[in-house]
């Protein structure tokens, strides 16, 4: 993978340890594994939710952090709590915490999150865009494009992907054969 010229390569929480093994077992082994792979490949994660959600403890985040090789996490938690605490875990370093609940996006920016990396930006990415670029310097039209974008979200459970690329395809993305 590294040597196609990627920019950084994405990892899924979920490969490292089955459901119910200790983050112990994870780091133990995602630690093997960034022995076997390229030091200059910048890595992330995410939390995808198959086949089971494993989130990053902030141990985890702290061990991710010390290592110097990654730099940013797709936190799936869809809670404030958990993104506080990871974003806390990786305080003083260049890594990157992007939440994938729109819900939650304009508190978690505020708290300290860096962006938004979730399936609704298949729908209206202009919107996410906006929101993370003038929360700080519009509040009041954050909050309401805020109140917008968490309302509409509830379709992300409306049949997704076949909406998403419906949705596409009306934008002219080419979505299926």
């Amino acid at each position: 993978m590294a040597d196609t010229g990627i920019a950084a390569l994405v990892l899924i929480t979920n490969r490292f340890a089955r459901a119910g093994e200790d983050d112990a077992v994870f780091t133990g082994r995602l630690d093997r594994f960034l022995e076997a792979l390229r030091s200059d490949l910048p890595l992330g994660f995410y939390e995808c939710p198959h086949p089971y959600k494993r989130l990053v403890s902030p141990e985890v985040m702290r061990f991710c952090v010390a290592t110097g090789r990654f730099g940013f996490l797709k936190d799936t938690s869809c809670r404030l709590g958990d993104m506080r605490a990871k974003l806390e875990a990786a305080r003083g370093s260049p890594f990157k915490l992007f939440n994938a609940n729109a819900a939650t996006l304009l508190a978690s920016l505020r708290a300290g999150a860096s962006g938004y990396s979730g399936v609704m930006a298949n729908f209206h990415p202009d919107l996410y865009v906006r929101l993370c670029a003038t929360w700080k310097t519009d509040p009041a039209g954050a909050e309401r494009l805020h109140d917008f974008l968490g309302f509409a979200s509830a379709i992300e459970y409306q049949y997704y992907p076949v909406n998403a690329m419906y949705a596409l395809s009306l934008e002219g993305v080419p979505c299926g054969s």
